[in-house]
This record gives C-alpha cells, sequence and structure tokens, in this order.
C-alpha cells in the first residue's frame, strides 16, 4: 500500500505503525515520509498539536532516525534530505526551549502581569490591551479571548529569546588587566626598576598588592587590577622619578565589519548619514568610520565597511540579530578584530603585503593556490597544521587565541561573536 504525505498526516504515526504490519525498515520509510513532508516553518505547529504522549513518542523516533546512521543509509538518505532533517532538529531544539521556558513562565500573579507589561512596553503596545481578571486558581491569571495581540507579544518574546542565528559563536572574554610600559632616558630597565623598588622601600611610592612591575627588555611594566588604581601609580612614580617616557594601552572600543554596503561609486558620507536615518540608535557620537574593505564574497561592485561603535549600538546589533537597517535593505554586520593574519601563506603576524613565502592552500596547506588544489576533501589547516578546519577561523587554536586576546582588550563583554 502507498502512503501519501496527505494520507499519512490524518494519523499519528504509533497509530499507523501499530494498526498496519510492516517491517522495521517499512515503518522508518513511514517515518520520513511524514518528515519530509513537514515544512520548517510548520514544523513546531505540529510537534504542539500533537498530544503529549504521541509528541514523546515521535520526538523519541526523530531523534534516532536523526542520530542513526546506519537507519539513515537503509533508507538512502541523500544530503538535502539529511539538511532538511537538520533544519527540523533545530526546530525540534527550540520548541523544547520553549516549552522549558514556558513552565518557567508558570508564574504568580503579580509577576505574570509585570513580565505581560514589559512585552507590552517593548511592542509599544497599549496598556489597555491586558486585562487581567479575578485568577480561578493561585498563580495564574486570565485574559480575555479578545486581547490576541498580547499573547502573540508573548510568543514573539519567546521566539526572540530562542531564537539566536546558528553561525554565532558563544563567547566570555576574560578582562585584561591595566598595564602600562614606562622607560626613562639614559637608564636600563633593570636600572629603573631597582629605582622603583628603593622608592617603595623608602615609602615614597605606596606599597600595593594589587600593583606589580616586571623588566621587559626595554621597559618596565606595571599591571594594576584597576585603571584607577593604575593613573595613582604613575602619577606618583612622575613626581619622584623624572625623564620618564610612559605608554598607557587603554581599552579598545568594539568593531563593526558590515558586508557588501558600499555599492559601486557609493560615497561612504552618504551611506553614514542614511545608517542614523534608518537606525535610532545610531549617530555621531557612537559611529565613527574605520576604512572600507575588500568584500569577503569576492563581490567586486560591493564593498565592505569598517565601524568603530560604543557597547551600546554593538548590543542593539545583537538584539537586531546582527543586521543594520537601510531602507528597504538590511545588511549583515559580523564582528571585527584587528589580526595580522596573511591571506596567502595563511600565517598569523604578518599581512598578505608584507609576506615572502610561496602561496599555501587554505584547504589542504600544500604549496598551491586553492584554485589548483587536487584534494578538497583533505581539509588541513596552514597555520596550526591540525586536520578537519580551515585556517582563519575560530576552530584553529592558534587563531582562536589572538581573538580571545583581542576581546580581552575590549571594553564591551562578548555574549556571542557575530559571525
Amino acid at each position: 500500500m502507498y502512503y501519501t504525505y496527505k494520507n499519512l498526516m490524518r494519523i499519528s504515526v504509533t497509530k499507523l505503525i501499530t494498526q498496519i504490519k510492516m517491517s522495521n525498515i517499512d515503518q522508518w520509510i513511514v517515518r520520513h515520509e511524514i518528515l519530509k513532508g513537514i515544512k520548517k516553518d510548520l514544523f513546531k505547529n505540529y510537534l504542539q498539536k500533537l498530544p503529549d504522549p504521541s509528541r514523546q513518542i515521535f520526538i523519541n523516533q526523530f531523534n534516532q532516525l536523526h542520530s542513526d546512521k546506519e537507519i539513515q543509509q537503509k533508507l538512502k538518505i541523500n544530503k538535502k534530505q539529511m539538511d532538511h532533517l537538520n533544519n527540523l532538529n533545530r526546530e525540534l531544539k527550540q520548541f523544547q526551549e520553549m516549552n522549558n521556558n514556558n513552565m518557567e513562565l508558570e508564574e504568580t500573579t503579580e509577576e505574570r502581569l509585570q513580565t505581560a507589561m514589559e512585552v507590552i512596553e517593548n511592542d509599544q503596545e497599549e496598556l489597555s490591551l491586558i486585562i487581567p481578571v479575578q485568577p480561578r486558581q493561585a498563580g495564574s491569571i486570565i485574559m480575555r479571548h479578545d486581547k490576541r495581540k498580547t499573547e502573540e507579544a508573548f510568543d514573539q518574546l519567546q521566539k526572540k529569546r530562542s531564537n539566536i542565528p546558528i553561525n554565532w559563536i558563544k563567547w566570555s572574554n576574560i578582562k585584561a588587566s591595566p598595564i602600562a610600559l614606562i622607560s626613562q632616558q639614559n637608564a636600563t630597565p633593570k636600572m629603573l626598576y631597582d629605582k622603583i623598588a628603593q622608592e617603595i622601600d623608602d615609602g615614597n611610592i605606596p606599597s600595593d598588592k594589587e600593583i606589580e612591575y616586571f623588566i621587559n627588555e626595554k621597559t618596565v611594566k606595571i599591571k594594576a587590577t584597576s585603571f584607577e588604581k593604575l593613573d595613582n601609580t604613575i602619577n606618583t612614580i612622575e613626581k619622584i622619578i623624572t625623564q620618564l617616557q610612559i605608554k598607557r594601552f587603554e581599552q579598545k572600543m568594539p568593531r563593526v565589519r558590515i558586508i557588501g554596503i558600499l555599492q559601486g561609486d557609493d560615497i561612504i558620507d552618504n551611506i553614514l548619514l542614511n545608517m542614523f536615518k534608518f537606525n535610532k540608535y545610531m549617530n555621531e557620537q557612537n559611529i565613527s568610520i574605520i576604512k572600507p574593505a575588500k568584500n569577503n564574497q569576492n563581490n567586486k561592485n560591493n564593498r565592505d565597511i569598517i565601524i568603530q561603535v560604543t557597547p551600546a549600538v554593538r548590543s542593539e546589533l545583537q538584539n537586531n540579530h546582527g543586521y543594520i537597517s537601510m531602507g528597504i535593505k538590511h545588511y549583515k554586520a559580523v564582528d571585527h578584530f584587528d589580526i595580522m593574519y596573511c591571506s596567502s601563506c595563511h600565517q598569523l603576524n604578518h599581512w598578505r603585503s608584507q609576506c615572502t613565502t610561496q602561496s599555501v592552500c587554505k584547504n589542504c596547506a600544500e604549496l598551491h593556490h586553492i584554485d589548483f588544489c587536487e584534494n578538497p576533501n583533505n581539509k588541513k589547516c596552514a597555520t596550526c597544521g591540525q586536520n578537519d578546519h580551515q585556517p582563519g577561523t575560530l576552530d584553529c587554536q592558534l587563531y582562536k587565541k589572538k581573538v580571545e586576546q583581542e576581546t580581552a582588550k575590549n571594553v564591551f563583554q562578548y555574549q556571542y561573536l557575530m559571525r
């Protein structure tokens, strides 16, 4: 008997398999046919409509199909079908997270009302949209059926919380300690270090466990736990020891790369004005253009722009899922870090224009250009020498360490890296 998707959807998977005698592989064929017929954007609705026992059975069967390579081989699932299963799996995880969030939202009357009002404020809806009445049970409120917009606001809030772009990378940066490098004319670092130590012993410079001194090749490094302590210490040393050269390392502001926003003969000033016009959180005080840059997608007609922003603007970009509005068009924004990386030999600490070595394949790390690679499936990183990843990505531990160093110098506390 041949089962079409339209017929299969009328009965549950469990009922279909129990009522009709099938072999094990036939049962999986039926399950896969159902999954092929479910569109990604309707998958959550389908799961929601299933009763609890059937839903759990369906989820267990889906997880087995998604993870069991042997079943996938027997069903001859191709790459396109596997991509569809992966998309459904992401939707399933979001559905389960939303269910968990909904369980957490079983709050008291006052807490739930406060949450509802917060959603209304975010969506700029009128306060009269929601009218709580006397609760039937403790810890819950009832909303009138004509308050559909409020329920939609709740749904949008839950979707926003769980809908993190899949290519973003979870991140946590440890802040670098404030440091300064000092040197003195006609004195070696060792001589300057000894002078500071003597002044500390004499009580002229306060002794503080939160201040550390190190001898470098050309300077003395002062490391503190805060910028305030560092400034106070340097001011004290300047009053006692003369002819000092001081170099402070200030924290950096976040930088963002806007992909493909410069088109043809566009003028940067006009682009900037449109950014201010269509993104109300941007203005001349919190945005500055660093430089135009080559488009990463190798589009010769378009170029990127690297901008420096305040932490507040970076937060807004994350809330907008990494997109900047330019009227009818939206452009993707990704985090940018000034890491010296050669796109010819794929080594760190120099640029392509400074490279003197032969080109190295980005794919297999052999001595040829990637356009002439004969082993496209043999991935090897030319930076760290490890397999299964390409250089210039966060899979490379050497490159990742550089990114960690850059984020540590940044005033912004990264929760995700926009990619």
